[in-house]
């Protein structure tokens, strides 16, 4: 970047020396795993720039980039696209403590929706859980409190109750947003579910395997012994 960006090697000739010590540095710690964010020099330009010295702010525009780059989207849809194993991996937030370290908050955790959409839980009100009780708190035949599901608690925090007003149904893009993270939440969640309750879904059945003996040209060993039963409605389920 420093040798093709006429501008960064100017700033670099005047942040000096020092600067380039901090940024060599601060690039080790971040290969030790002991780096902070206070640790980066970007954050910190102050220290190097010259006391004196009056600066200005200059835009500055490339004449052969795409004119609507940047524009305002024109469609009024948000969606979102999953590939591969993307729905089966954990969306988690790795936060870094001012006492140090790293603290990790789990996609269901109740902590996740006030930090991944601060503007829509401006106080940080706490959102869903996977043992987030009824009002009533029923049970089931065993005794076992029932939970409410991820499905039923953003039915219910999404649902218009005129006059009041919801400040997640008045978030414009956000609010899209927001719908289209917490049903593709809830479509993982239920995956992962019966990823994890293949037996309840029988899976590779005697008849199954039965089958596949049966057919001279199928090798028993090419039998795919992991492979999920999905629910009806999911990719790759049986129609």
């Amino acid at each position: 970047m420093t040798a093709h960006n006429g501008y960064t090697t100017n700033f670099d000739d005047r942040a000096g020396p020092a600067y380039q010590i901090a940024v060599e540095q601060f690039a080790r710690q971040l290969v030790a795993g002991e780096a902070r964010p206070s640790d980066n020099p970007a954050l910190r330009l102050n220290e190097f720039l010259p006391r004196d010295e009056i600066l200005r702010l200059r835009l500055h525009v490339v004449r052969n980039a795409s004119p609507g780059t940047h524009n305002v989207p024109t469609a009024t849809e948000v969606a979102a696209i999953i590939i591969d194993r993307a729905a089966a991996e954990h969306r988690d937030i790795i936060l870094n403590t001012r006492q140090g370290g790293f603290k990790r908050i789990y996609e269901a955790s109740e902590s996740y929706n006030p930090l991944q959409y601060p503007l829509l839980f401006p106080y940080g009100e706490p959102g869903w859980t996977y043992d987030l009780p009824y009002v009533d708190n029923p049970v089931d035949s065993n005794g076992k409190p029932l939970t409410m599901s991820l499905r039923e608690y953003e039915s219910y925090v999404l649902h218009d109750r005129t006059p009041s007003s919801s400040l997640i149904l008045r978030g414009g893009r956000l609010t899209q947003q927001y719908c289209v993270d917490q049903w593709a939440k809830c479509r993982q969640e239920r995956l992962r579910f019966i990823e994890m309750n293949q037996l309840q879904y029988r899976l590779e059945t005697l008849q199954g395997l039965t089958d596949a003996l049966r057919n001279k040209s199928v090798d028993i060993h090419r039998v795919a012994a992991n492979k999920a039963v999905v629910q009806r409605g999911s990719t790759a389920a049986r129609r």
